[in-house]
Order: structure tokens, then C-alpha cells, then sequence
């Protein structure tokens, strides 16, 4: 068994989703079919202020392959706010 499934099967779901009470970056692709956008604030909803959303518009669920570079320049973007360099 890998190492990701064991701790998988040994992380409460609640705490999964949590992500250890740490800032979470969803990023979200706006015509993705397996993960709809309409999901897109489960996560925020769920945890609040915890989370920040952000859609790459006209973008499918191949975000990495096809998108690379708008991914990259939303999570630098991201990781230089303040609250986040400061390790809010």
C-alpha cells in the first residue's frame, strides 16, 4: 500500500479537507466536467477565510498540460501576498 492511501485511510475526512487549519489555494478550471464549477466554494464555504478561490477562465479539467503558466503566475501571485508571506 502506498504511502498516500495509508494516510488516506488514517486522516478523518473533516481533517483531509481542513488542510491543518493552513491557507488553501483552490484552483479551479471554469468548463472543468470532473470537478464543476459549481463546486468551486465548497471548500470556502465550508472553511471561510481559510480558503481563496480562483477560476483560469476558458480552461478544462488538463489544467497543468494545458495551462501551465496562467496556474504558475495565479499561485506566485498568491504566495506574495502578505498574509501568506507572513505565514497567516
Amino acid at each position: 500500500m502506498t504511502m498516500q492511501t495509508l494516510a488516506q485511510k488514517r486522516t478523518p475526512v473533516d481533517d483531509f479537507f481542513a488542510g491543518g487549519g493552513k491557507p488553501i489555494f483552490n484552483v479551479q478550471a471554469e468548463y472543468d466536467v470532473i470537478a464543476p464549477q459549481r463546486y468551486a466554494n465548497v471548500l470556502s464555504e465550508y472553511l471561510g477565510e481559510q480558503v481563496t478561490n480562483h477560476t483560469i477562465r476558458n480552461a478544462a479539467h488538463a489544467l497543468l498540460p494545458e495551462r501551465l503558466d496562467e496556474v504558475a503566475e495565479a499561485m506566485i501571485a498568491y504566495l506574495k501576498l502578505p498574509t501568506i508571506r507572513n505565514g497567516a
